[in-house]
């Protein structure tokens, strides 16, 4: 055992960091390192020079770590077995970065919902027709552009953010909601009856407005449109149109009375909201 061995076992609170014996090489080590023990005598059993492993060590001083141990043996002038060498490789920080890269590729970096590359995706998937029938539900939020330009761009994010939330908490465990624009959120609800796709619609309703009692210093406000329907042979791309119609009506039918709402929020700016 080399000194870095050793300083890397003693970290994880394990015992044989003292390991210098003579011993019969294939008992010892087994003893000396249980957590090891089925991996390596698997080793020892077999005919192989090198196997190499991952696993999972959880350290006292470094958390948990993922590990490529890789265990050689060591062979004679004769070829009789002589030892076996046992490298210890830690990938955490590699196996964070291609974790990191992985979710950055399907994600949204600011709400952590799934991006339009991710969406889209999905709407290809289920083109097949084997989860009819579909809906989408079209999300816009009101006024994101005044409030970057008078509260500034935390306050927009905080929008953002604050609507991808309500969204979350109303969809179903196997629906898909993504950010698909600055101010725009869609959802694909598969094999979603008429009677579900009220009921996550309500419950956005009711996550709207309990969101909006317990921070009234910046409520939140967007136009929701929702679509139904059968995805076979393209039709999705009618249901998803159908369904951004329907936003941009309810767009259009709420003009009027959330004006004087924000209008004493926002002040002067209130009539520029549903102009952006």
């Amino acid at each position: 055992m080399n000194n870095a061995a050793k300083e890397f076992l003693k970290s994880a609170g394990i015992d044989g960091t003292s390991y210098y014996s003579n011993e019969k090489h294939e008992i010892y080590l087994v003893d000396v390192f249980p957590w090891l023990a089925e991996e390596f005598t698997a080793f020892i059993n077999g005919n192989d020079i090198e196997v190499s492993i991952e696993k999972n060590l959880k350290m006292l001083e470094l958390g948990t770590r993922n590990l490529v141990i890789n265990f050689h043996r060591m062979l004679d002038v004769s070829e009789k077995y002589k030892g076996t060498v046992i490298i210890f490789t830690d990938l955490t920080y590699r196996k964070q970065i291609e974790d990191r890269l992985k979710f950055i590729s399907f994600h949204d970096d600011l709400t952590r919902l799934y991006n339009r590359a991710f969406f889209n995706e999905e709407l290809l998937r289920l083109c097949s027709g084997r989860s009819n029938p579909v809906a989408i539900i079209e999300c816009d939020v009101d006024g994101l552009k005044v409030v970057n330009d008078t509260l500034g761009h935390h306050a927009g994010d905080l929008l953002i953010t604050s609507t991808a939330s309500i969204l979350r908490r109303s969809v179903r465990e196997n629906d898909v909601a993504a950010r698909v624009g600055g101010d725009e959120f869609a959802i694909v609800l598969p094999n979603c009856s008429p009677d579900s796709l009220k009921e996550v619609c309500q419950r956005i309703e009711f996550e709207l407005e309990k969101h909006n009692k317990e921070n009234s210093y910046l409520p939140v406000s967007f136009s929701i449109g929702a679509a139904l329907g059968d995805a076979n042979n393209g039709s999705l791309d009618r249901i998803y149109r159908n369904a951004d119609s329907e936003m941009y009506k309810n767009k259009q039918e709420k003009r009027e009375q959330y004006k004087l709402w924000f209008n004493s929020l926002y002040a002067e700016y209130g009539d520029k909201l549903f102009n952006n």
